[in-house]
C-alpha cells in the first residue's frame, strides 16, 4: 500500500500514531506562513493537502493540534524575547563604554587646560593610561561573549567541512557592509530618539508592503507588530539559489525580520 494509505488506515483518515508526522508537516506550513492571516482551520486543510488526507480528516484531532500551535506560538515568542535579552545586553554593554570613553576625554580636557608644562604633559599620559584601564572592562565583557558562542558552534563546522571535498577552499568570511540610502550613520541612542515618534496604529496603517529581491526572487511582506512588542516588517519563504557551475539552482529557507528601533514603546 502507499504511504498515503498507510498514513490514513486506507479510509482517508489520520491515525494517533502518525500525529508526530502530522505536526512537524504543520510547523512547517507555520513557519513558511503569515502568523497574523492563518487561522487553525486553515491550518489543518492546509497539512491535510500537504500530506494526502480524507479533508476535515485532522478535525477529530482538532484539540491535541490546537494544543500543539499554542506550544508553537509560546516557544517562538520566547526566542524572540531571547533575542531582546540579547539586544539589550549588548546595548548596556555599549553605553557603559561609550561612557568610559566620555569619562576618558573629560580627563584628557582637564589636563588639556593646565598650565601645559613638560610635567603636566607626563601627567596627561598617565591619566590616559589610567581611563583607558578604567574603560577596558566593558570591551573585555563583550569580546568574551563572542568566542563562546563561535567555540559552540566551531566543532559543527569542523565536522562538516571534513565531509566536503572542497573544503580547503572556504572562502573567509566578509564584514556585513550596509549602505544607507543618504549615506547617514544612525544616531546615538536610537531607541529613546525614536521611543515615542508616533503610535503603532498610525505605522501599521500607513506603512507600505515591503519587497526584497534575492538573488533573483521577489519576497514581499506587510508591516506587522511582533509579540515582543515591536513594530516592523518580516519576509519569509522558499526561495532558488543560482550557484556558478551548476545547472540547476539550490533551494534555501529565507527569514527576514526588519524591526524599528524604539517602536516597542508605541502605544
Amino acid at each position: 500500500c502507499s504511504g498515503t494509505e498507510n498514513m490514513s488506515g486506507g479510509g482517508g483518515e489520520a491515525e494517533s500514531d502518525d500525529l508526530d508526522k502530522i505536526k512537524a508537516q504543520m510547523k512547517t506550513v507555520l513557519q513558511n506562513s503569515n502568523l497574523e492571516e492563518i487561522t487553525e482551520k486553515k491550518l489543518r486543510r492546509k497539512v491535510e493537502e500537504d500530506l494526502g488526507l480524507e479533508h476535515k480528516s485532522l478535525d477529530k484531532h482538532k484539540e491535541e493540534l490546537k494544543q500543539y500551535i499554542e506550544d508553537y506560538f509560546e516557544e517562538n515568542e520566547k526566542e524572540e524575547k531571547k533575542e531582546e535579552v540579547k539586544k539589550e545586553t549588548k546595548k548596556e554593554a555599549k553605553k557603559e563604554a561609550q561612557k568610559a570613553e566620555e569619562k576618558k576625554e573629560e580627563e584628557d580636557d582637564d589636563s588639556a587646560s593646565g598650565a601645559g608644562s613638560a610635567s603636566e604633559s607626563g601627567d596627561d599620559s598617565d591619566d590616559e593610561s589610567s581611563s583607558e584601564e578604567e574603560a577596558s572592562p566593558p570591551p573585555k565583557s563583550k569580546k568574551r561573549a563572542a568566542p563562546k558562542k563561535a567555540a559552540a558552534k566551531a566543532p559543527a563546522k569542523k565536522k562538516a567541512k571534513k565531509d566536503e571535498s572542497d573544503d580547503e577552499e572556504e572562502v573567509e568570511k566578509k564584514p556585513i557592509i550596509v549602505v544607507t540610502r543618504t549615506g547617514a550613520e544612525a544616531p546615538k541612542q536610537l531607541a529613546k530618539a525614536q521611543a515615542n515618534v508616533m503610535k503603532a496604529k498610525k505605522f501599521l496603517e500607513k506603512a507600505e508592503d515591503l519587497t526584497v529581491e534575492v538573488f533573483g526572487n521577489k519576497i514581499t511582506g506587510s508591516a506587522r507588530s511582533f509579540t515582543s512588542g515591536n513594530k516592523g516588517w518580516y519576509l519569509g519563504g522558499k526561495i532558488e539559489i543560482p550557484i556558478p557551475g551548476r545547472k540547476k539552482p539550490l533551494w534555501g529557507q529565507l527569514g527576514l525580520n526588519l524591526t524599528i528601533v524604539g517602536s516597542k514603546n508605541w502605544d
